[in-house]
């Protein structure tokens, strides 16, 4: 009869801490989403940003639509960190330049537990996101496609823009891009000509071949003599 009555006893106790430790935890969670409202409600509104000497600065540089969509873009941002329980402080950290981590769209992190905060420097929300706007902006801005060094041993490369012009070339051609051409025209009659007059000859008399003809396809480039 004793070890019944322990036995007894214990699950009592057992029982009595499980619950303990559920009132505990939720009410922890409680805690945790009742700070989590009171983070959102410090997130600036929208048209009071806009509103700033600095949104109207960077909507001057950029235009009203590009800033518009930046501030939305990194609120969402702040939002998915408070979601993911990564940033729970009343003010935000500044963040480190992310702009070489992998799995990057528009300049911010895919993954906000990428996000590299500096110690001890915080913004109040309002300035974060000026200055995370400022950021991304200035990151779309820069230009996407740049010079590179072709090491690969492969002269024509397709990924890499195939042949580069010459200086000479280059100089030749920027009068008759920037302005209307006699393509399909022949000045003589006035009438429509062939696109294939301006080179044939002259590809005929480097190859010796009696015609030429030159057909360009979006899979390829080919020359038929």
């Amino acid at each position: 009869m004793i070890w019944r009555s322990r036995l007894r006893h214990r699950k009592i106790m057992d029982k009595g801490d499980r619950k303990l430790h559920a009132s505990k935890a939720h009410k922890e969670e409680e805690s945790f989403l009742n700070r989590r409202k009171e983070l959102f409600r410090r997130l600036p509104k929208i048209d009071r940003l806009m509103g700033r000497e600095l949104t109207k600065e960077l909507t001057e540089q950029y235009g009203y639509r590009a800033v518009l969509e930046a501030a939305r873009k990194v609120e969402e941002q702040l939002r998915d960190a408070m979601r993911q329980q990564i940033l729970v402080e009343e003010k935000p950290a500044v963040f480190l330049d992310t702009s070489g981590l992998s799995g990057q769209k528009d300049g911010l992190p895919v993954k906000l537990s990428d996000l590299k905060a500096l110690p001890e420097t915080t913004l109040d929300y309002t300035e974060y996101v000026l200055q995370e706007m400022k950021r991304l902006l200035a990151h779309r801005s820069q230009r996407q496609m740049q010079r590179v060094i072709n090491a690969t041993g492969v002269i024509l490369h397709t990924n890499l823009g195939r042949a580069p012009l010459g200086d000479r070339l280059v100089s030749e051609l920027v009068p008759l891009m920037t302005g209307y051409t006699n393509l399909e025209l022949n000045l003589e009659d006035g009438k429509r000509g062939s696109r294939y007059d301006h080179f044939a000859e002259n590809l005929c008399k480097l190859t010796g071949a009696e015609a030429a003809i030159a057909v360009i396809t979006t899979r390829q480039q080919c020359c038929s003599c």
